[in-house]
């Protein structure tokens, strides 16, 4: 069985990169209108932010504390984060926990209600079943999957907000926040940016989402390429390769794809994106689902997967109902569908290997 594929060199380059146009890491004293870039990895990737015109180096040190306070809080990795406590006291007793984790909890609970259970925070059991991301990754068995499903279901999590508590009914349950936390950090990190008197900036929260702060200093709107999720001939998508661009300011984009972590098992791909309905990784046609959405609009993380789990119909018309939001969802045929808000904002790269196709219902 062949380790996953979720190295950093891979999360580096994969999915969403930013078409800069010149803009470049350089010291902070150089000339206005200067991008600086600084890197860490943390929260299991690489987060690189992109500043224009930085007062100094100490935005970009409040920044990386307040996300690595963030992955204390609620990174399942650790044994003694806030999320981490919640699980160990599943089906016991509730636990208080912060004000940052409890936001994230209620966020995760508004978009599992979003989506009809699309998205799942509890999801954890299964991805501990199938450690899609882990060095031994497993194809999980009927029986396991039947075993732990049970455990999966975002309506058994009870939160009281007098007492900022979190209670999952039933024991062996786990939270998973995933990527939702870092929706969370990106949202932090522009709060940061703002009070440091920031007006344009990036923020490549690695896993295929970035947040741009205003339009670039000179006025012109950011320029996002999207991955072209079509596989080469040993079945891996080649990162140098986009499928179009989004041009936007103030907004956050986001991809969730099977390519983006997995494993092969006897020639068959198991990707990371878990269906909370079947305990099986989401099979339902589509090979990309990638958003455009304004940073004004209050919504919460993970809509990108609920669109993937649920699908090019469903997914497509859960993004029409929403305003200010727009998708790109690309199908195992090679089709990609533009949803209407985003179709004047994204344009095609030719040479793609995928053509134009129409949601059923569409004039």
């Amino acid at each position: 069985m062949n380790r996953p594929f979720a190295r950093v060199d891979a999360i580096l380059t994969a999915f969403l990169y930013c078409l800069l146009l010149g803009a470049c890491a350089r010291p902070a004293a150089a000339a206005p209108h200067q991008a600086v870039t600084k890197r860490q990895l943390m929260m299991s990737t690489v987060i690189a932010l992109t500043i224009y015109d930085p007062k100094s180096d100490a935005v970009f040190t409040e920044i990386f504390d307040r996300m690595a306070d963030i992955e204390r809080k609620m990174s399942v990795q650790k044994p003694d984060s806030e999320v981490s406590k919640v699980n160990a006291m599943a089906g016991k007793a509730p636990v208080v926990v912060s004000a940052d984790t409890y936001a994230v909890m209620k966020r995760a609970l508004t978009m599992s209600s979003l989506s009809g259970g699309a998205f799942d925070p509890t999801i954890g059991p299964i991805v501990d079943l199938w450690n899609v991301a882990g060095d031994n990754p497993h194809v999980a068995t009927a029986k396991e999957i039947g075993n732990a499903l049970p455990l999966v279901d975002w309506r058994q999590v009870e939160t009281d907000d007098a007492a900022r508590s979190i209670f999952l009914k039933k024991p062996g349950m786990k939270l998973d926040f995933g990527g939702i936390a870092k929706g969370f950090a990106a949202d932090e990190a522009a709060r940061i940016a703002k009070k440091d008197g920031v007006v344009s900036a990036l923020f490549n929260m690695g896993d295929s989402s970035i947040y741009v702060m205003g339009s670039k200093p000179d006025g012109v709107p950011w320029r996002i390429g999207v991955q072209n999720p079509v596989s080469d001939e040993n079945g891996e998508v080649i990162r140098d390769r986009y499928l179009g661009i989004f041009e936007c300011s103030d907004a956050d984009v986001e991809t969730s794809g099977p390519y983006e972590r997995f494993f092969m098992k006897d020639g068959k791909r198991y990707h990371h994106i878990m269906d909370p309905k079947t305990g099986m990784p989401a099979d339902n046609g589509l090979i990309q689902v990638t958003l455009i959405m304004p940073n004004d609009v209050d919504l919460p993380d993970g809509l990108s997967t609920s669109c993937f789990v649920l699908g090019l119909q469903k997914g497509m018309k859960l993004i029409e109902s929403l305003p200010g939001v727009g998708a790109v969802f690309v199908t195992a045929d090679n089709k990609a569908y533009i949803s209407s808000r985003a179709a004047s904002k994204f344009s095609f790269s030719e040479g793609t290997g995928i053509t134009l196709g129409k949601v059923r219902g569409e004039e």
